[in-house]
């Protein structure tokens, strides 16, 4: 006899997908009978059999699936790329990062720069007889000059600078500073020669010297990035404001370089930078000389000096520019120029196979940072040097004892000059290092410093600082090289590296770069 609980029986196993001789075969085995079961089985609501869903629309959705989340990868993978590209320069246009640089340059009051040149003449042999008076040693073959410093063209009408300035041929050196604020130019000589007809000068050191100026003879530029290519300081202090725009506004707008490579952003003076080599774009400097001479004549026409301007003279010399090679350092977020580097040799005379070569680096920074000039506790004017220097060599010349010594005080060192003398020549030759590394990496490598430390150049000025009593240390990489000296009579090193840094420090070194100070 069916029961309620037989039929709900059967009929939640059929909704569990159980087969009906499934069921029966448990009901049988449980003690009831065929009749019941069958009774059973027609009490229960029929089940409508499982639907087993079509595999075409699943197939349909996941292949739509799997085609955006492919589509969204490829932009994932675009972006990232993208960024990547963007922050390593690839789209970054030289012409366009040197116009904003040159603008901001403009529109800036100051910066702080550390330039080297080196000026290689070792190929030229015959030089003329006349120029061995002049008080250095050109049998070295190099002269190197540094200018450290800093501007301030926030006042027009008052510019202010620093300039720590080194000029050496061979192993005497020349170095002295200038100060320039309220309308004054100061200098002195902190190292003079010892050779030649100048040890006159020996007396002059660490001694100020004054000469005042007025801004508006043009003597002293407002911003050394006033000026132009191919323009003589003249004739642009003849020319309205509005002029003068107009004729930067054509320099900014030439097409002076042009690039031949992008290479990877480099950090400069801390700042994350574009990195190109360049060349001169020889047909957009003559364009541009010719477009600026067209325009001062025009606005010069009752100016015999506008009127006169030839700039064609400028165009005739690029042609003597031989190998030239230029790399250049634009920050990425302050589009402010941060190092340059040009290498080029000029043949001097066509009929000989004789190269001067010219290397040029220049470091940029502290762009807009506040710098401090302060004017010499005591100076000389310069009227009163001048007649100093000349009645001194005067009786310089007329008063000798018979050795031939010389008896003024000018050739009598104190104790402290002479101790000085050996730091002296180790600073001035780590300087040197600096333009050689970049001569290094321009010429001989190409793009790396691997090697500097054992090139000829920093062998050979290794044996001038240990003759002078220094402790050479060198360390290179393809990317940074770092050199310096412990110095005599001292505690402390004084070590130059290829980030542009030259300073005194506590520490020996350890790396490729200087230890902090």
């Amino acid at each position: 006899m069916i029961t309620k609980e037989l039929a709900d029986y059967i009929e939640s196993q059929l909704s569990k997908n159980f087969s009906k001789e499934q069921i029966i075969s448990v009901l049988k085995s449980a003690g009831w009978s065929e009749a019941d079961i069958n009774e059973g089985f027609a009490a229960t609501s029929p089940v409508a059999p499982p639907v087993i869903p079509s595999l075409k629309p699943k197939l349909k959705i996941t292949l739509d699936k799997i085609l955006l989340w492919a589509m969204g990868a490829v932009l994932v993978a675009l972006v990232v790329v993208g960024a990547y590209s963007y922050w390593n320069g690839a789209f970054a246009s030289l012409s366009v990062l040197t116009s904003e640089a040159m603008d901001n340059a403009k529109n800036s009051d100051t910066a702080f720069y550390d330039t080297t040149l080196a000026i290689d003449f070792s190929e030229i042999k015959n030089t003329d007889n006349s120029i061995s008076l002049f008080p250095v040693d050109l049998s070295a073959g190099k002269l190197i000059v540094t200018a450290k410093g800093a501007y301030d063209a926030g006042d027009k009408d008052n510019t202010k600078g620093y300039m720590f300035l080194s000029i050496g041929l061979g192993s005497s050196p020349v170095e002295g500073e200038i100060r320039v604020l309220d309308k004054t130019i100061y200098g002195a000589i902190t190292k003079a020669p010892s050779v030649g007809f100048l040890p006159v000068l020996a007396s002059f050191e660490n001694k100020w010297i004054s000469f005042p100026y007025k801004s508006e003879d043009g003597q002293i530029a407002d911003n050394p990035f006033s000026a132009f290519p191919a323009v003589d300081s003249s004739i642009v202090n003849k020319l309205t404001p509005e002029q003068e725009e107009h004729l930067y506004q054509l320099t900014r707008d030439a097409n002076l370089i042009k690039m031949v490579k992008k290479l990877p952003v480099e950090e400069i003076t801390g700042e994350k930078s574009y990195h190109f080599l360049f060349d001169l774009d020889k047909e957009g400097i003559i364009a541009y000389l010719q477009s600026a001479e067209n325009y001062i004549n025009s606005v010069g026409k009752n100016d015999s000096a506008l009127s006169a301007f030839d700039a064609t003279s400028f165009a005739k010399e690029l042609d003597k520019f031989k190998d030239f090679q230029g790399e250049i350092w634009i920050g990425k977020k302050d589009k402010q120029l941060h190092k340059i580097s040009v290498s080029f040799a000029v043949q001097p005379d066509e009929t000989k196979e004789e190269q001067v070569k010219i290397n040029v680096v220049s470091i940029w920074s502290g762009w807009n940072e506040p710098i401090t000039v302060e004017a010499p506790a005591e100076s000389v004017p310069f009227e009163k040097f001048i007649s100093d220097l000349f009645n001194q060599s005067f009786y310089n010349v007329n008063n000798t004892d018979a050795e031939g010594y010389l008896l003024n005080d000018a050739f009598s060192f104190s104790s402290q000059s002479v101790g000085n003398e050996a730091q002296i020549k180790i600073k001035s030759q780590l300087s040197y290092f600096r333009a050689e590394g970049e001569i290094f990496w321009d010429v001989q490598m190409q793009g790396s410093y691997a090697g500097v430390c054992s090139s000829n150049a920093f062998v050979q000025g290794k044996g001038v600082i240990e003759t002078a009593g220094g402790k050479f240390a060198c360390r290179d990489s393809t990317n940074s090289y770092a050199v310096s000296s412990k110095l005599p009579d001292k505690s402390t090193y004084w070590c130059v590296d290829s980030t542009g840094f030259s300073n005194e420090v506590t520490s020996s070194l350890t790396s490729t770069s200087c230890p902090a100070r």
